[in-house]
């Protein structure tokens, strides 16, 4: 029992960019949805929209760019662990006003189940799944959405059921290509527990602010991302490695205030490599100071991705290097069924 719930604890926030240990559920929330925000450091609000898989994320990019589009996103890690979302959008001219509707999951492969006295009871899985519904609307350059969350999470015989629900706002000026989204992530609540009769846990909230500015002169959008602004210290205490911590000359100290700060800090840059190709780099801190171990971080942190456009077809591939033991690998593919049978594009 305390063997699989260790490696279901263990796998959460190798992938959650703003996960807090311990201080909330259904960490799942803030794996990221595309392909492309994972190339650029895990979430990339502040965006221009056209993108059908950002605004699973961001309901304020929903709008007639994306009229009539669909996109499928997969992440593959570790032991059989893979993620994914799929989400149609559409526009409807009569009332402004785009929707969304997805479905995401989790699944976390198979685990040896034991009992108490560590007797084999045989292998079960684990998994979630969300089903999202949002919509978005647009005032002038202005833009503001909302999307409804049912939360369903499954370990063994165990089941939670919660809702949540995201808040976003823009803006966007095409003539200057700058994009600006504040948004709040997973306000909700677990209205059921695993347990029964344990106390609810919170949602992992996240409130954030995403700008993007592409240059005119230079193929290159820079994206800047403040995560989790509800709260300051996202850091776990820093540790020495194994020969100082048994020498007794050092142990959990406390992180400075520049790596508290840059722990709110996602940068990205995406790069027009001729008209249908795109390639992308990105940093996250808070991973590199979570999930990095030792003396040698090696690239933790770091991202990177390409995508193309061919016609009514959007392919994105992302890779991550979330933990020095295993790497993320993630595609996505968009359609434009608005655009379908149009050979020019």
């Amino acid at each position: 029992m305390r063997r699989w719930l260790v490696i279901y604890i263990l796998l959460i926030p190798v992938w959650a960019h703003a996960q807090l240990a311990g201080s909330s559920t259904y960490s799942f929330l803030n794996l990221p949805v595309s392909a492309r925000a994972t190339a650029m450091g895990g979430a990339l609000y502040g965006a221009e929209k056209g993108d059908a898989a950002l605004a699973v994320s961001n309901p304020a990019l929903l709008g007639e760019e994306v009229h009539k589009h669909v996109a499928f996103n997969t992440g593959f890690y570790l032991a059989g662990t893979n993620f994914g979302t799929a989400v149609y959008t559409h526009y409807s001219e009569k009332i402004k006003t785009g929707f969304s509707g997805s479905v995401s999951y989790t699944t976390y492969g198979k685990f040896d189940g034991r009992d108490a006295a560590g007797n084999p009871t045989g292998d079960f899985k684990a998994g979630d799944v969300t089903l999202a519904g949002g919509f978005g609307r647009q005032w002038k350059k202005f833009s503001y959405g909302a999307q409804l969350k049912l939360i369903f999470s499954s370990i063994e015989q165990y089941n939670s059921f919660g809702i949540g629900a995201d808040l976003s706002a823009g803006y966007y000026n095409p003539d200057k290509y700058l994009a600006v989204s504040m948004i709040l992530r997973n306000v909700g609540a677990q209205l059921s527990t695993y347990v029964a009769g344990a106390d609810r846990e919170k949602l992992p909230v996240d409130l954030s602010f995403g700008v993007s500015k592409r240059f005119e002169k230079l193929p290159v959008r820079l994206s800047f991302i403040a995560h989790n602004l509800q709260r300051w210290d996202l850091t776990q205490p820093a540790t020495g490695n194994d020969n100082q911590l048994i020498g007794g000359n050092s142990g959990p100290q406390e992180r400075g205030f520049i790596d508290k700060l840059f722990a709110h800090i996602i940068i990205g840059a995406e790069v027009e490599a001729g008209k249908p190709v795109r390639l992308r780099l990105g940093y996250n801190h808070l991973t590199r100071l979570s999930l990095s171990t030792g003396e040698k971080k090696g690239l933790v942190g770091l991202s990177a991705g390409a995508g193309i456009v061919i016609q009514q077809f959007r392919v994105d591939y992302a890779f991550a290097k979330y933990h020095a033991a295993g790497n993320l690998n993630q595609i996505g593919i968009s359609i434009n069924l608005n655009e379908w049978g149009n050979k020019t594009n």
